[in-house]
């Protein structure tokens, strides 16, 4: 055995490999089967070796060499809901992602205070014990939104824009990806969360998953927005069908989220006299039409046979949607990295290196874009050519 080998646990690689979420066949296959011979026990890794295994895996180094396996904990409360009512262990992906946000959120706090910015007022400005009417109408206000502002929206992204720069311009920041970092080939996984809201006075962040559809981008943006003006951070996944099994936090957030993008009285009058058509109804309002079902099954005008059945064709249809958008690639890379890094992230750090407040190394780890890639972003940006 090489003198350099490393005495690393087997229940620590059995552990890497299946937080992983990659195949364990392809694992124990990888670099001519040396997983498997040093899960039992028949060699030990060199350094360079483990160094390579962690990379693949996705799993800091350091835990490897851990007697047992850690216990990662999400750093915000996890609401997601599943059959069994029970969160996921979470993927690397969606750990890593959450850590990326962070550290621009902690960046982003440590510049406003530090140039003098004040709180945000809105920031748990309502309570728990607030009507869902009341709620939805302070937010649009704050917004500066009318109660019918996605109808003059001619498409789903139009209108996702539109909500997107209204967020932005509140002093919100918001991220809206479908990958870990710059690695296209780490795709976030829809079905384990649609996004999630790291509460702050001062720099309050929204990631949204870009791989989920437009119409559901909508009702995550207006979900993560309720979660805000409670000032309460958390994980989401939509999963509208069980919004009964779902914490209170959670059920407010959902059920002010419905009425901030379709008002009751507006989905009341629509259905009674113009037309009771799912698909037709989301179009008008710009969500999803499951939105459109629950939110009508809610007010008892159709019955829960029509709702399931509705849903198991939408999932269906989702499922269909996910996998054109795995096959679609191209696009203008730099209005991608816009949508990625948001306006106002992306105004704050070229303003920061600009004053000599921030480094050229440390703008590039926090955005993620190096060298003529950044600066090229940087000039697009002032130009206004990616509004």
């Amino acid at each position: 055995m090489p003198t350099n080998s490393l005495d690393i646990q087997p229940t620590i690689l059995r552990w890497a490999i299946k937080r992983s979420g990659l195949p364990e066949s392809s694992l124990r296959n990888w670099n001519k089967g040396l997983i498997s011979q040093w899960v039992d026990g028949d060699k030990k890794p060199t350094l360079t070796q483990l160094t390579d295994f962690a990379k693949k895996v996705h799993v800091p180094l350091g835990y490897l060499f851990l007697e047992k396996p850690p216990e990662e904990r999400i750093p915000v409360p996890d609401y997601r809901t599943y059959d069994d009512n029970q969160p996921a262990l979470p993927s690397p992906d969606l750990i890593d992602t959450i850590h990326e946000m962070q550290r621009r959120q902690d960046w982003m706090r440590d510049y406003l205070t530090e140039i003098g910015a004040d709180k945000l007022s809105f920031i748990g400005s309502l309570q728990e014990t607030i009507s869902v009417e009341k709620a939805a109408v302070t937010i649009r206000q704050d917004l500066g939104f009318p109660e019918n502002w996605a109808e003059d929206c001619r498409t789903y992204d139009d209108a996702l824009r539109k909500f997107r720069n209204a967020i932005d311009d509140t002093g919100i920041l918001i991220s809206i990806k479908g990958c870990v970092g710059m690695s296209t080939k780490r795709g976030l996984n829809p079905e384990e969360f649609c996004g999630f809201v790291l509460s702050d006075d001062y720099a309050p962040f929204i990631f949204i998953n870009g791989k989920c559809p437009k119409s559901a981008q909508m009702f995550t943006l207006a979900h993560e927005l309720a979660h805000l003006w409670l000032g309460v951070g958390g994980l989401f996944n939509l999963s509208m069908e069980q919004l009964s099994f779902q914490h209170e936090t959670e059920q407010l957030c959902n059920k002010i989220a419905v009425e901030f993008l379709v008002p009751r009285k507006k989905i009341l009058d629509l259905w009674n006299n113009l037309t009771q058509d799912f698909r037709e109804l989301a179009n008008q309002f710009k969500v999803s039409p499951i939105v459109i079902a629950r939110r009508v099954f809610d007010l008892n005008l159709i019955d829960q046979e029509h709702f399931f059945s509705f849903w198991r064709q939408q999932k269906t249809e989702w499922e269909n949607l996910k996998t054109i958008s795995d096959r679609q690639k191209g696009g203008n890379p730099y209005r991608n990295y816009r949508v990625w890094l948001g306006k106002r992230f992306s105004e704050a750090i070229i303003s920061a290196t600009r004053s000599g407040f921030l480094s050229y190394k440390e703008a590039f780890r926090l955005s993620g874009l190096r060298g003529a890639t950044f600066d090229l972003y940087v000039s697009k940006m002032q130009g206004g050519s990616l509004d």
